[in-house]
Order: structure tokens, then sequence, then C-alpha cells
């Protein structure tokens, strides 16, 4: 029984394969005009680069 209640557990931490996705092939868009570094208000800088 405790093999199985770990197993679910570790089962649900798959974020990659679920039942039903967030979204599709279809609705993902590169935008290459993200790409570089930003600043936000509290003057935080972030880098935005691709794999």
């Amino acid at each position: 029984m405790l093999f199985l209640v770990l197993a679910l557990m570790l089962n649900s931490c798959n974020i990659f394969l679920t039942l039903y996705s967030f979204f599709t092939r279809d609705l993902l868009y590169f935008e290459s005009n993200l790409i570089g570094l930003w600043e936000d208000d509290d003057k935080g800088l972030w880098e935005v680069e691709t794999f």
C-alpha cells in the first residue's frame, strides 16, 4: 500500500505529461523581440535568452 501511494505521488510530479494540456503545439509562438535585457519598475534587470 505504501508503495502505491509513493508511486502515485511521484507520478503526479511530471509536469510535461498531463491529461489536459495547458497549451498545444499550434498555440506556441516565438517572439524574437522579447530576447534581450529588460528592466522592471523596481530597477531589477532581467535577461531573456534563447536555448
